[in-house]
């Protein structure tokens, strides 16, 4: 898994330096309720759970689903509902300036 880690509430992206900072942040109703995606920097699609002692884990998809053009265009959403104009579709830069503007951990 490549970090960071991106997390898209509904549109509302939140970016974790480390999976530890992203547990940290999470709350276990959240994973529960499915109110987050989550991505790596690549675009991997990263799975959230619960474990039986409601710990929250993360890791990458089985087999790994690779969506970089899905994840590509919610951070250009993003990044447009934040008054950026965006000029790129290269993932590594949207995630470069969507660091700049999201929720940051």
């Amino acid at each position: 898994m490549k970090l960071p880690l991106i997390a898209d509430d509904h549109g509302d992206i939140s970016i974790f330096a480390t999976i530890d900072a992203a547990i940290r942040y999470l709350e276990p109703v959240d994973i529960q309720r499915h109110e987050y995606e989550f991505f790596d920097a690549d675009g991997y699609r990263v799975d959230a759970f619960l474990t039986s002692g409601k710990a929250i884990r993360l890791s990458l998809r089985q087999p790994p689903v690779q969506e970089a053009l899905v994840l590509a265009e919610r951070l250009k959403g993003f990044l447009g509902r934040c008054g950026r104009s965006v000029e790129t579709n290269e993932l590594g830069e949207l995630v470069r300036q969507a660091e700049l503007l999201a929720t940051t951990v």
